[in-house]
């Protein structure tokens, strides 16, 4: 009985066991159904989530490409208006890149060629640069120095090579070292004491002074009413060759309370009244006669010489050039003798104003007042005969060796017959135009000058053409003989078999250029 109790025990134990087992596979069983069920709801609720998500995807790209091509399209405006002006500044360089080193070359020369053909002027004269220099060597004190540079810039003005505006720039330059080396103005009453108090006057001989100058010829050298008649500025605007002009002259003088007998003598001599108030009447009574106030006025200098006389640099300019241009002599002497006029400094110390020294200076005074009068004798006698004959682009005459124009030779020098051709431009013509002169030699060959005419007298440089003009023109010429012998570039001589051919040529070059 208790084996069998034993037994059934166990088996009841077995089939608890077994009962629990399977419960608890059922359980499990069950437990893996509920599990799967929701694997399978999660998973579909995946796949809805994914299906929406797909469809917000699709959505927000949609909406993304329009933004973008929205985008697209304000970048592209916006680019286009920004970077344009960098297109047109880049396009430029590109080009330049892009341009061949031959063409960079036939540019340069083409650059080079239109700076050679625009014409030939004349800058700062080589007296105030050699002064300049001598400035920065220390050597500015030497008076000397100072009166040549105040020369050659007065001989530069006078003959036109620079304009009124670049002789103010430079003279007030040269007028700074005057004040400089002379700090104090003239004074007759300034003495020296010396030791025991003793007082002796000063000499001035050497001084230079910077003054308000007329441009009448040789004012202090000749009498007041030659130097107004043989200057250019008021002959030609008087017409002093004519009977009104001569009239008009007269006018003038008596208007300023000047009698014609002091004005016929020397203006050393003349009554010191008149020659202190000649300023302020000149300046007074000039506009009523069609001039204006800087036509008869400009800033030079003077040089006090022997006693209490003075000299203005104008007259040494136009003495020295005179001795240039004298004819009969070689080349070389007239150089010699204007150096030597020039650097006289024995001539300058005894030097008076109204005294005829025979001096070098007095000599080329003389010859400058001579020369004048030729200029203006030819120059009327060419006007009064109609001989300037007129083509399309300039202006030409002959001055034939021997004849009453010719002037005995005075005008085979080229300087010369440049003063004749500046006179004659500025006589009354139908048509303003460049001007051509041939002079003819004794050796049958023609000096030839062309004078360009200033548009503009405000403008800093005149340029001359005519020396392109003539280059082009001579080597159109075969078997004829044309000189370029004189340092102006607008002065040729030709044979006197090859001129009138020589003038065709010329203005067939004017024409083509």
């Amino acid at each position: 009985e208790e084996w069998n109790d034993g037994g059934e025990a166990k088996e009841n134990e077995e089939e608890k066991d077994g009962d629990m087992s399977l419960r608890k596979d059922e359980e499990s069983e069950v437990e893996k159904d509920d599990k799967d069920l929701e694997t399978q709801e999660v998973l579909e609720t995946d796949d809805e989530n994914d299906n929406n998500n797909r469809e917000s995807e699709k959505r927000s790209l949609s909406d993304a490409e329009n933004d973008d091509d929205d985008n697209e399209t304000i970048m592209q405006s916006k680019r286009q208006r920004t970077t344009s002006p960098q297109r047109d500044s880049q396009e430029p360089q590109i080009q330049q890149s892009q341009i061949s080193v031959r063409d960079r070359d036939r540019s340069r020369r083409h650059r080079i060629q239109m700076y050679y053909s625009s014409g030939t002027y004349h800058t700062a004269p080589s007296s105030w640069i050699s002064y300049q220099l001598s400035t920065q060597l220390r050597h500015s004190a030497a008076s000397d120095l100072l009166w040549l540079s105040c020369i050659g810039l007065t001989s530069s003005y006078l003959h036109s090579h620079i304009s009124s505006v670049g002789y103010n720039h430079l003279a007030r330059n040269l007028r700074s070292h005057v004040t400089r080396i002379y700090p104090r103005t003239r004074e007759p009453e300034r003495r020296y004491a010396l030791s025991d108090d003793t007082l002796v006057p000063s000499s001035e001989n050497g001084l230079i002074l910077s003054e308000v100058e007329f441009p009448f010829l040789l004012l202090r050298q000749t009498s007041l009413y030659d130097a107004m008649r043989l200057c250019d500025t008021v002959a030609l605007k008087l017409r002093v060759w004519t009977r009104d002009g001569v009239a008009h002259l007269r006018e003038w003088l008596a208007q300023m309370g000047f009698p014609l007998d002091e004005c016929t003598q020397p203006f050393a001599f003349m009554n010191p009244s008149l020659r202190k108030r000649l300023k302020v009447s000149m300046e007074r009574t000039a506009v009523e006669y069609g001039f204006e106030k800087d036509d008869l006025r400009f800033d030079g200098f003077v040089r006090v010489t022997g006693f209490q006389s003075l000299i203005a640099a104008s007259d040494v300019a136009h003495a020295v050039s005179a001795l240039l241009e004298v004819g009969g002599v070689t080349t070389e002497r007239a150089f010699n003798t204007a150096y030597d006029a020039l650097n006289a400094q024995q001539d300058l110390k005894s030097f008076v104003n109204g005294c005829k020294v025979p001096t070098m200076l007095q000599r080329g005074i003389s010859s400058a007042l001579g020369l004048q009068k030729k200029i203006m004798a030819t120059a009327v006698g060419l006007w009064e005969k109609n001989a300037v004959t007129s083509l399309y682009h300039f202006r030409y005459a002959f001055l034939h060796h021997g004849g009453e124009d010719a002037g005995d030779g005075t005008f085979c020098r080229a300087l010369a017959l440049a003063k004749l051709a500046k006179f004659i431009s500025g006589m009354p013509c139908r048509k303003r135009l460049p001007l051509v002169l041939l002079a003819e030699k004794p050796n049958k060959e023609y000096l030839i000058v062309g004078y360009a005419v200033s548009r503009d007298e405000d403008e800093d440089v005149t340029k001359n053409k005519f020396e392109g003009y003539f280059e082009l023109a001579a080597r159109t010429m075969v078997n004829s003989v044309v000189k370029f012998e004189t340092f102006l570039g607008n002065a040729v001589e030709v044979e006197g078999g090859s001129v009138q051919r020589f003038i065709e040529q010329l203005h067939y070059v004017m024409d083509a250029v």
